[in-house]
């Protein structure tokens, strides 16, 4: 099985579709993507933020709580010290440092109480976020390196946009690898018959 599985892995690495394949692969079947609302429009996003909650917040009190004006101030006013201090030395690495050491994003390891992932959110889709920051994110003229400040019902995000990626192109390559693959294992099992006896 092991033996087997190598094998075939090998050879599926070989299929890998160009993104002129996929592209072509998504013209030929656009009717069942757009049914599921994939367009070429369609992308994902690489962002990180650092999460200021109002102050005197929790991960959990955030959702049941009402927290005062003032509480809300002072964490608006942390946020923006922190994206003055980050614009001293406006690069991704520093951004995740930061991010590591203030967010309120609950990602912080229990024994340093510093966050792990750098405030990195991957292969975001439109819709995932919260809508303030799911606009901020979806900005058309959004480019790489931007920054700003986004207020939710979570409290205050900085927010560092790293880079978008065509979602239908996506799709479309995972979408014909499958039907490659599928037909590599139709192949060899026509080829190659065995019966099992259980």
């Amino acid at each position: 099985y092991y033996l087997g599985y190598t094998y075939y892995d090998s050879l599926a690495a070989q299929m890998e579709p160009t993104d002129q394949e996929a592209e072509a692969f998504f013209d030929e079947h656009v009717d069942t993507y757009l049914e599921s609302g994939i367009t070429k429009d369609s992308k994902t996003v690489d962002v990180r933020h650092i999460l200021i909650m109002p102050q005197g917040a929790t991960n959990e009190t955030i959702r049941t709580e009402t927290f005062p004006e003032e509480a809300w101030a002072a964490s608006k006013t942390e946020a923006e010290g922190i994206l003055e201090q980050w614009l001293e030395n406006p690069t991704e690495e520093y951004f995740a440092q930061l991010a590591n050491e203030h967010s309120d994003d609950g990602t912080k390891d229990p024994e340093t109480g510093l966050g792990i992932t750098g405030g990195l959110y991957e292969g975001v889709a439109q819709g995932q976020m919260v809508e303030a920051f799911d606009a901020w994110c979806f900005d058309a003229a959004r480019q790489p390196g931007d920054n700003g400040i986004v207020e939710t019902e979570f409290g205050y995000h900085i927010m560092y946009f790293v880079d978008s990626a065509p979602l239908w192109l996506e799709y479309a390559r995972n979408d014909l690898m499958a039907e490659r693959s599928n037909a590599l294992l139709e192949e060899v099992a026509a080829k190659y018959t065995f019966e099992v006896d259980y």
